[in-house]
This record gives structure tokens, C-alpha cells and sequence, in this order.
């Protein structure tokens, strides 16, 4: 009965008071328990001290926010309660130490922030934990600096207290730490680290720029875990354990790539690149998504290998990377895709490469026009039109003499688009044209394979049509209208087409 251990409290007898003490656990949500747990702590016994240091703990949680307010009546002495505490946090019996870490948070003194910050260095874990907790709930600024040392705990439970702490206090610095405990592998932890940084950074968390700077931290931590993944990997033969640890240390690296990718700062390139280059093959898929969510063109290489998956989404997302990314050397990767045995990709890489503004004009579109045009020889009839569509936008000078230069048009059904293209480059840049393609422009005869007579292509006012040819089951295509525009520019220069 609570009236009885209030009463053995005041007795001389040591081991009644001790008794009392503990019991008084058992009223969590008592006023007056609390009351004399306090003034309990002030006892001349160190036993006693202790046993209403235990119980404290226990009625803690329930009873902080009556401390403070008994403390500001006047109900309890605060210096004599804060003195007990202080002295009670130095004691040699580890229980003690951390109900008094506890009931120090409800004193707002410097002395109660010395006495806690100095807990943070116990040896034992629970006592170091309910003293960041204690600095938590005090929201003390100058605990700010001892609580970011704590990151580095060799607990990771104290380290993650000190996460929480620092993000009440809205101490940015926090930010690496929260992001690399997302991939904990304790939901409960990852949904804290997660409410942390939206209470730091705001709703938008992951494009702030405190999120977007700690992108190194989360780097070197994956090199840590490469490191770490290795040796364990070479331990897993030898017991359950090692097995275990290095499935852990696979799902938390899988997890930080996917951050990255979520980030989706250039930074982190390398750190995922380096995941795809290592990494078992979860890890691998997920550094291949993450690389897609990325504008770097560090990344236009594997974003290029990415286009041959056979996961369909996966090859759209980097063929959308390659656009984002705009430049020659994307230009240049998708123009080479072109000529991949595999009609899906070749469309794919043909629709991005048309979503960037002035790809054929790039110089490294230009280099790759003799593989594009060698490609056409041993490309299938799909493959060789989606080839032929991507040259016919290419910078005019630089095609023209590849296609002259070609007689490798033979069973191809696709002469009528080469002719459409040569037109296409005289009616458009015939002046960028030199006089030996102009010559060779205006004698040239494609011989075409078997099979029934297409419909015409329209160049301008010039109608190229298929006519029935002199050999037997053979056509040929009609020419003139490349021929015509070849001589109009050679006699535009006063140049005879003289065989």
C-alpha cells in the first residue's frame, strides 16, 4: 500500500527505507510517490539512494513533466533533488547512474547539462543512452557539439539516440547520419531516421540542400561496407553468423544505392558505379535504377549496357537518363546502339536520340557515321530503316559520300529511303557537297531485289519510283531524281558532268 511505503520512508531503519524506496515503483502515476521518490534520492544511505534511483527509472517516463512543475511550485526542493541526482550519477552501481541521468532531465540548470554531457562517456550502454535521451528531452543547445561525437558510438543504439537528439535541436549535421540509418535494418529505425529528416529538412527532404551535401558521407560509408561485404563474404562458409552478417551488409549497401539514386545528386556517381563494378547481383540491379535517376555523364557508359537489359523498364528509364544528360556523348552512345542486333533497343535508342535538340549536329555523332553506315550491311531490314532514319538527320556533308560510297544495297527493300535521303541532303545543303560526290551523285544506279513494285517516295516536285528492270526478275530504282538535283548544282559551279 503506497500509504505504508510512504510511512517506512521516515522510519531509522535502514532496510525498511531501502524497502519503501523500490516499492514505490509500483505507483508509476502517483503524485506523491513521485514526490517521495525525489526526496528520497537526498537520503543519507547510499542503498536508499539507489533503490529510489531504480524507481525513479521506472516512474520517469510517466513523471517528468510533474517534476518540473512540482519544481516550479515549490513542492519539491529543486537544488536538494539536483544535488542527490548529480552525486546518484556518479555512483559505481550502473542502475543508479541511469535513473539519475533520467530524473536529471527535468532540471533546467547548467549543472544537470554538465552532469549529463559527462554520462555520455559511461562505460555501460543503457546508462549512455538514458543520458542522450535526457539531453533530448532538455533540447539544450550546448549539448549540440558532445551529442555529434556520440554519432560515432560503438553502440549503434546510442548512435541512433544521438540522431534523434541532434535532430530536436535542429542540428543539420545530423543529416549523413539520419540518411545512412534509412538503410537500417530495423523498420521502427527507418521510419525515425525518415520523421527526422522531414523534421530537419521539411516534407521535400530529399532535395535539400543539407540532403544533397551529406551525399560524399553516404559514399565513403558504401566504400566502408564494400570492404566489410568482402571479408565477410570470404568468413560465410565458416558459420551461420558470417552468413547472416553478410546478408545484412548486402540489404543495408542495397539500400544506400537506392538513396543515392533517390538523391539523385552527380556526386554519388562513382559510389554507384563502383556498387554495379562489386556488388552481388541485388545490389547490382538496384545501382542500375539508381544510376538512371542520375544527369551525369560519367554515367552515359553503363546507362548504354543498361539499354541491352531484358528488363523493359529498366531500358526505358536509362534511355530517359540519356536524354536528361544532352550532350555529345550521349548522343553519341545512343547513334552507336543504332546498330545492335536487337530491334527493341535500336527503336528505343532512335526515339531518345530524336528527343535530343541538335544530336546530329554533335561532332561525336559525326565520328561514328562509318560505323552507323557499316552496320547497314549486316542489319536486318527493321534494323537497317531505324539506321537509315538516323542518318538521313545527320549534319548532310558528312553523310552524302558515306551513302555513295556504299554498294552493298542489294536485297535490302530500303532503296528508296537511301534516295530519299540523298535528295533530301541536295535540295538542303548541296553547296557543303564536294564536286567528286556531285559527279558520282549524277551516275548513280542501285540495282534492288526481287519482289513487288513499292509505291513511290515524293522529294519536292520529283517523284522516285521502282521500274521493271532489263535483267530478268530484277528492278532497278529510279535515280533521276538525284541525278537531276547533282547536275543543277555542278552547272550552279560551271562544272561539267563529263563521264
Amino acid at each position: 500500500m503506497l500509504w505504508w511505503n510512504l510511512l517506512n520512508l521516515r522510519s531509522p531503519n535502514r532496510r525498511a527505507r531501502v524497502h519503501a524506496a523500490g516499492r514505490l515503483a509500483t505507483f508509476p502515476k502517483s503524485r506523491r510517490a513521485l514526490v517521495a521518490v525525489v526526496r528520497a534520492l537526498a537520503d543519507s544511505d547510499l542503498g536508499v539512494r539507489s533503490a529510489a534511483g531504480r524507481s525513479l527509472r521506472i516512474i520517469g517516463p510517466y513523471q517528468i513533466r510533474r517534476v518540473m512543475e512540482f519544481i516550479r511550485k515549490g513542492t519539491i526542493d529543486e537544488s536538494r533533488a539536483l544535488e542527490a541526482l548529480i552525486d546518484l550519477i556518479q555512483e559505481k552501481d550502473a542502475l543508479c547512474r541511469s535513473a539519475a541521468a533520467e530524473g536529471l532531465a527535468a532540471f533546467a540548470e547548467h549543472r544537470a547539462s554538465a552532469a549529463l554531457i559527462g554520462a555520455l562517456n559511461d562505460p555501460v550502454t543503457f546508462v549512455r543512452i538514458e543520458a542522450v535521451r535526457a539531453l533530448r528531452y532538455r533540447r539544450n543547445k550546448e549539448a549540440a557539439e558532445p551529442l555529434r561525437s556520440v554519432l560515432a558510438d560503438k553502440d549503434k543504439l546510442v548512435a541512433q539516440e544521438a540522431g534523434w537528439a541532434l535532430s530536436d535541436l535542429g542540428d543539420n549535421r545530423a543529416v549523413p547520419f539520419l540518411l545512412c540509418t534509412l538503410a537500417d535494418g530495423d523498420e521502427k529505425v527507418r521510419s525515425q531516421a525518415l520523421s527526422c529528416l522531414v523534421s530537419l529538412c521539411g516534407t521535400n527532404w530529399i532535395r535539400s540542400e543539407a540532403v544533397q551535401s551529406a551525399v560524399p558521407f553516404i559514399a565513403t560509408e558504401l566504400n566502408n561496407m564494400k570492404v566489410e561485404a568482402t571479408t565477410t563474404r570470404e568468413n560465410s562458409g565458416r558459420s551461420p553468423e558470417y552468413r547472416k552478417s553478410a546478408i545484412g551488409i548486402d540489404n543495408r549497401r542495397r539500400l544506400l544505392v537506392e538513396l543515392l539514386g533517390e538523391i539523385g545528386a552527380p556526386s554519388g556517381t562513382e559510389a554507384i558505379l563502383e556498387a554495379i563494378a562489386t556488388g552481388s547481383e541485388r545490389v547490382q540491379t538496384a545501382a542500375r535504377r539508381a544510376l538512371t535517376r542520375l544527369t551525369d555523364p560519367r554515367a552515359v557508359h553503363q546507362l548504354v549496357a543498361i539499354l541491352e537489359s531484358t528488363d523493359v523498364t529498366l531500358r526505358h528509364e536509362a534511355a530517359d537518363a540519356l536524354i536528361r544528360i544532352n550532350d555529345g556523348a550521349a548522343a553519341r552512345a545512343l547513334a552507336l546502339s543504332l546498330t545492335v542486333s536487337n530491334g527493341d533497343v535500336n527503336r528505343l535508342a532512335l526515339a531518345s536520340l530524336e528527343k535530343i535538340i541538335g544530336w546530329e549536329a554533335f561532332d561525336e555523332v559525326l565520328d561514328c557515321v562509318p560505323t552507323l553506315v557499316n552496320s547497314l550491311s549486316r542489319a536486318n531490314t527493321g534494323d537497317r530503316t531505324v539506321v537509315l532514319k538516323a542518318l538521313s538527320r545527320i549534319k548532310h556533308a558528312a553523310i552524302f559520300p558515306a551513302f555513295l560510297a556504299e554498294d552493298r544495297f542489294d536485297a535490302r527493300n530500303t532503296e528508296a529511303l537511301i534516295i530519299n535521303c540523298l535528295c533530301e541532303i541536295l535540295m538542303k545543303s548541296a553547296a557543303t557537297i564536294s564536286e567528286p560526290d556531285l559527279k558520282a551523285a549524277s551516275r548513280l544506279r542501285i540495282l534492288a531485289s526481287q519482289g513487288s513494285v513499292k509505291s513511290g517516295v515524293t522529294s519536292g516536285d520529283i517523284d522516285i519510283n521502282y521500274y521493271s528492270g532489263a535483267e530478268t526478275g530484277f528492278r532497278s530504282v529510279d535515280c533521276s531524281a538525284v541525278h537531276c538535283l547533282a547536275r543543277q548544282e555542278l552547272g550552279r559551279r560551271g562544272i561539267s558532268d563529263s563521264v
